[in-house]
């Protein structure tokens, strides 16, 4: 953001958005999205999921909007939707994997496994780089 009034208009924005004015929630869109959308490629490494991510930001964003507490600054708000949503579509997918890991009668079998199923998406193949970056954000 520069200093030319971007940042200065925020508090207005926001505060129409809240009120529930559709034009200033279009507003902050358009100036944060390349942002989170930026962000949600750096975490998943992928076009597809950081479209879908940057999208479940905003519409999380969008209800819960009510609830955004000001002294807080709304790009750094949405950054942590961002990284609480992908920490949440990782743990679905590792109890997904988790649950389809074949049963297995020996210990010997079950160490030859390997950790991986393959069933994860590329969103969260590398979750301890990922999450760990994210973990720290508040």
């Amino acid at each position: 953001m520069n200093d030319n009034g971007e940042t200065r208009d925020e508090p207005q924005l926001v505060g129409a958005a809240i009120s529930g004015c559709a034009d200033a929630f279009s507003a902050l869109f358009n100036r944060y999205y390349p942002m989170i959308h930026a962000f949600a490629y750096r975490l998943t490494l992928s076009d597809h999921d950081a479209d879908d991510l940057a999208q479940e930001t905003f519409v999380s964003a969008a209800r819960a909007i009510g609830g955004f507490r000001r002294e807080v600054s709304f790009k750094n708000w949405l950054y942590q939707i961002a990284a609480n949503r992908h920490r949440s579509h990782c743990r679905k997918q590792q109890v997904r994997a988790d649950l389809t890991l074949p049963l297995t009668d020996g210990v010997e079998e079950q160490q030859a496994a390997p950790a991986d199923s393959g069933t994860t998406s590329r969103r969260c193949t590398a979750p301890s780089a990922a999450c760990l970056t994210t973990g720290g954000v508040r």
